[in-house]
């Protein structure tokens, strides 16, 4: 497969960051609402989509650090939207539970964020939303794959300085 020019690769990431940077903008004026962080949005999600988990598989599941979890979770905790409950099989680990007013709150914001994104989407003709979705797909595959190749050569380069 014939791989673009780098010139034009390196324009057109520079474009596409800029607009993840202005979305992820968006995203944070929408949820100022709730006073919410996206990384609280992405816990709220998970939580009320898959129900109690533990700290770090949340964040392991999230892509986000565990220092970061825990003063994400420490805020939702003040505000009693979660709570941190003994883990049923091993008492030096957390499971962490939406509160009854957490899961109304977590569906609330949810489904307002939901809509909007909703919305926005549906300003696309159903063809570009195909096309968007697939090529967002081939650029995650893409990406995994220039990672894992990444990883490889930093793992070989590791190994002949050792």
């Amino acid at each position: 497969m014939e791989h673009l020019n780098c010139d034009s690769a390196r324009h057109n990431m520079a474009d596409l960051l800029t607009l993840w940077w202005k979305a992820d903008h968006i995203y944070c004026t929408i949820l100022q609402k709730w006073h919410l962080s996206l990384n609280s949005l992405w816990t709220l999600e998970a939580l009320l989509s898959s129900g109690p988990n533990e700290p770090a598989r949340l964040a392991d599941r999230l892509n986000i650090p565990r220092q970061t979890m825990t003063i994400i979770l420490d805020s939702l905790e003040r505000r009693s939207v979660i709570r941190r409950e003994a883990h049923p099989t091993d008492r030096r680990r957390k499971r962490i539970r939406l509160t009854e007013t957490g899961r109304a709150f977590a569906a609330e914001v949810c489904a307002e964020v939901n809509a909007i994104e909703v919305e926005a989407m549906s300003r696309l003709p159903d063809a570009e939303q195909r096309a968007f979705v697939e090529l967002s797909r081939k650029f995650y595959d893409a990406l995994k794959a220039a990672g894992e190749q990444f990883r490889q050569k930093e793992a070989a380069r590791q190994s002949d300085a050792d």
